[in-house]
């Protein structure tokens, strides 16, 4: 596979992929799966993480992003949750010029993207 190059801060882009994947890790069973997957286009770079993990309720899904909100869950093996770490992601990577979104279904596992433009040459 080809390496995809793009202009970012790689220190705010990996503690956001870290947290992305502890969050996988903290939801999703043993014989589950998580997937990076990584893409380009003339004009953007896509991250995506996906797991097969036991998803997110449609009725928390809307707070997300919120600090503090109400979709903090407590992990499959009892890990706290502060519900700091989604709303700090989603300020990283817009101050990174990027946009962040999520996609999930209960009992079947979530997709966090990550998305950046490529400047225009």
């Amino acid at each position: 596979m080809p390496a995809i190059f793009f202009d970012t801060d790689d220190f705010k882009l990996l503690l956001v992929i870290n947290n992305l994947v502890s969050n996988a890790l903290k939801f999703t069973r043993e014989a589950d799966k998580i997937r990076f997957v990584l893409r380009e286009t003339e004009s953007s770079v896509l991250i995506a993480i996906k797991d097969t993990g036991i998803g997110i309720p449609d009725t928390l899904q809307p707070f997300l992003f919120e600090k503090q909100g109400p979709a903090r869950r407590t992990g499959l093996h009892g890990e706290k949750s502060v519900g700091l770490g989604l709303p700090i992601c989603r300020n990283m990577i817009i101050a990174l010029g990027g946009e962040i979104w999520i996609e999930s279904e209960e009992g079947k596992g979530t997709n966090v993207f990550l998305q950046f433009q490529k400047p225009s040459a």
